[in-house]
């Protein structure tokens, strides 16, 4: 099994929030919430980014604690 560093944690983090399911339902959210509300277009915007970025923080840490884990339990065995 190949050595993760921080940086392949993240890379995997980013790629897996890309999720196009969860793209889906927000563009659907974020356009209904436009339609009602056509004046606050960039609230809208940072609530979309805002969304993105805690689903990447989520994978992220979640990411970390596993390998956290399976390093404990490799010393284990």
């Amino acid at each position: 099994m190949p050595e993760l560093d921080f940086l392949g944690i993240t890379s995997l983090a980013l790629a897996d929030a890309v999720n196009p399911c969860a793209i889906a339902v927000l563009t659907m959210v974020l356009v209904t919430i436009l339609i009602q509300n056509p004046d606050k277009r960039e609230k809208v915007l940072h609530g979309g980014l805002a969304f993105v970025f805690a689903i990447f923080i989520g994978y992220l840490f979640y990411g970390l604690i596993l390998i956290q884990l399976f390093q404990s339990l490799a010393e284990f065995m």
